[in-house]
């Protein structure tokens, strides 16, 4: 039975001795971590020499300055893209006015009235709302007619309201 119990002993023993030496591995892994410096404590898993703070805030700092520079160039291109669907709500317009037209209609005069009103918008000079309530009362009524009077009459409006709206310097 003494055998028994010395050999139990000394299991026992060995794998006490097995747990502190890893325990004292982990200790040693853990103080590699981190090393004292005058500064405080600096973390070698980062930036060398920067910390923590510094070294998280610096990513995160570009990270946001990255998101701003970002929306502000979407922003810029937003108004170059209301821009585009301008000239190209001016443009459709005139094609449909031009679509079918009657014989005794000027085609060059239309052109010339749209291209007037095109560079009127990208000059600033354009009285927009009438421009597009314009539009709006053309497309619908060449909807439901297609007499060529009736559409003479809703083109020359529309030249009309054109003209109106833009703005004539003094």
């Amino acid at each position: 039975m003494e055998e028994k119990d010395s050999e139990a002993t000394e299991t026992n023993d060995s794998e006490t001795n097995q747990k502190e030496q890893i325990d004292y591995v982990n200790i040693e892994d853990e103080s590699l971590e981190f090393e004292d410096d005058s500064d405080g404590i600096v973390s070698r898993g980062l930036i060398e020499k920067r910390g923590c703070l510094k070294g998280c805030l610096l990513p995160i700092f570009i990270v946001f300055v990255l998101i701003i520079a970002l929306g502000i160039g979407i922003h810029a291109k937003r108004n170059l893209i209301g821009e585009w669907l301008t000239i190209r709500i001016i443009s459709n317009t005139e094609e449909l006015a031009l679509a079918n037209l009657p014989k005794d209609m000027d085609r060059k005069a239309i052109e010339v009235i749209f291209e007037k009103t095109k560079n009127a918008f990208r000059e600033g000079m354009l009285d927009q709302q009438l421009m597009n309530q314009a539009i709006k009362d053309f497309i619908n009524d060449i909807k439901n007619n297609t007499s060529d009077e009736k559409k003479k009459e809703e083109i020359n409006r529309l030249i009309k309201a054109l003209d109106e709206a833009i703005y004539k310097p003094n």
